[in-house]
């Protein structure tokens, strides 16, 4: 019977380690270490929390107190020194934070240091001051600023001691060591040229690796960073590489006007200083009208990119006024051949702007002043500087005049926001005269009115630019299209104003669907 007994035991044993198998001894060996590998990686991506906020700033408070008197004040514990390290940004009643603090982060880094670095330089401490530094918010506080620095010093230097000292690296810790030129001083300009030469993956995989914050100081002065490289650039390299930097300095409010006026300024000593849309638009946007008014924000480019700003504001002016809002392409046309000239142009709108679907009503809104008149709330005036003349249109689709006047007897009152009917209107001091000889201004009336402006304005030296036919072209925005017959064919509809007049005296003739001419000669086209 006990034998029964036995085998029965025996079976049932060998049937549980059948299902129950013990793996062998080099199996077990390898399953621990994958454990152990795999708990590590949990541990290296723990975060150790926000510490408690009332203990940090009673442990500051002790801290403004050892810097007062070291030898009265009691020795801090491993915990005060990580509460101290991750306090650097707390405001406290009476002492301000450490970083903005004229001299506490001196004291930090140097006496308490040699006294508790066994402590400061352990790895939960450290990355309190690594969080401070790269937490640092943008910004011209001096103090700031300094303790930045030393705060920068510091950490490089320790480095290597916190790795030693850490036989267990945390993410954060492997993150700093794999990208430890984030320290070095002027990290931002080595980063400048990665992010320049197309490999801003780099830089991504910093900030995400080292956990750089939006809101940096950082980001800002690598923006800066690339502005200061690009402009050091040669002519044509460097207009290449505006646009990325433009996109990203319109996401950096803490730089962008300082960044702008730079690259204004580098941009107005190019030989070829053509019009840039995307330059021109955000110093509009910024700045307003470089134009009259008050120009305090103007102040941060140099004259000359200022006067560049306003020559390419010109022909938007002109386009959007003639023919957007008043729709007369003779004004346009006229006033287009003298865009050379026109050293700054300045708008008032009414209230017809409104319901306008022109420019003005969008992307020029921004920058124009109000045209302030109960008696013709609707009208528009735009003026234009030429040489010593201040000259005003009335931009109105019906009737309108134009009136000049020279630049010591200007209205002051020009330069407001504001703007009546008969500030501009002032016959005692324009002097344009029109065909009675009337001081009156002059009339866009009858089939030749621009003869009758261009006779008035070359009695004051004024005339109209001298361009090739490929400049006029250019600037009239004209599509010259080759016939099979070798004719050449223009389409421009309006044949009535100085574009159709010239057009004809250079072997051009008018037909219904534009202008035709048997063959091409290069000349110069002399309005």
């Amino acid at each position: 019977m006990p034998v029964k007994y036995a085998e029965h035991f025996s079976c049932a044993l060998l049937k549980f380690e059948d299902i129950y198998r013990i793996p062998p001894f080099a199996a077990s060996v390898k399953h621990m270490e994958a454990t152990k590998i795999r708990i590590g990686e949990t541990l290296k991506n723990a975060d150790m929390g926000k510490p408690n906020p009332e203990m940090v700033r009673q442990t500051l408070e002790k801290f403004f107190h050892w810097v007062k008197e070291p030898s009265k004040t009691p020795s801090f514990s491993w915990l005060e020194v990580a509460l101290l390290c991750r306090g650097l940004h707390t405001e406290i009643a009476g002492h301000g934070s450490l970083m903005q603090s004229e001299s506490a982060v001196r004291f930090l880094l140097t006496e308490f240091a040699a006294q508790y670095s066994g402590r400061m330089l352990s790895p939960y401490p450290w990355q309190g001051l690594l969080s401070a530094y790269l937490n640092c918010p943008p910004g011209n506080n001096a103090a700031e600023v300094r303790n930045r620095e030393a705060l920068r010093a510091f950490l490089a230097n320790s480095l290597d001691a916190v790795a030693r000292s850490s036989s267990f690296k945390p993410r954060w810790l492997e993150g700093i060591l794999k990208h430890s030129r984030v320290l070095e001083k002027n990290a931002t300009r080595t980063l400048a040229e990665d992010a320049l030469e197309g490999r801003s993956e780099i830089v991504e995989r910093i900030a995400r690796e080292v956990d750089i914050p939006p809101t940096s100081w950082f980001w800002p002065e690598l923006v800066m960073a690339q502005v200061d490289a690009i402009v050091g650039y040669p002519d044509d390299r460097f207009k290449r590489a505006i646009d990325p930097v433009l996109a990203q300095l319109r996401q950096r409010r803490e730089c962008i006007d300082k960044g702008l006026a730079r690259i204004l300024d580098r941009y107005s000593l190019c030989l070829a200083a053509e019009p840039h849309e995307a330059l021109l638009s955000l110093a509009v946007f910024r700045w307003k009208s470089p134009s009259l008014e008050r120009q305090t924000a103007w102040l941060r480019v140099t004259p000359k990119a200022k006067a560049m700003v306003q020559r390419w504001l010109v022909p938007h002016d002109l386009e959007a006024v003639f023919r957007q809002l008043v729709e007369d392409s003779r004004r346009y046309e006229f006033w287009l051949q003298f865009v050379d000239r026109i050293e700054f142009t300045h708008i008032w709108t009414g209230n017809s702007v409104k319901e306008s679907p022109s420019r003005l009503s969008q992307d020029r809104e921004e920058r124009r002043p109000v045209f302030r008149d109960p008696e013709k709330p609707d009208d528009n005036l735009i003026l234009m500087k030429i040489g010593g003349l201040f000259i005003l249109e009335s931009a109105v689709k019906t009737g309108g005049k134009c009136w000049a006047y020279r630049e010591e007897d200007i209205n002051p009152q020009l330069l407001k926001h504001g703007l009546r009917y008969g500030v501009f209107r002032d016959t005692t001091k324009n002097i344009f005269t029109n065909s009675y000889g009337h001081s009156d201004g002059l009339i866009h009336s009858g089939y030749a009115w621009e003869k009758a402006f261009l006779s008035e304005l070359a009695k004051f030296g004024i005339f109209p630019d001298r361009m090739t036919f490929e400049a006029l072209a250019a600037r009239y925005r004209l599509v010259v299209e080759s016939l099979p017959d070798g004719a050449e064919r223009i389409c421009c509809k309006h044949g009535s104003g100085v574009l159709g007049e010239w057009l004809g005296k250079h072997g051009f003739i008018r037909r219904a669907d534009g202008f035709y001419r048997q063959s091409r000669k290069e000349e110069a086209a002399e309005f």
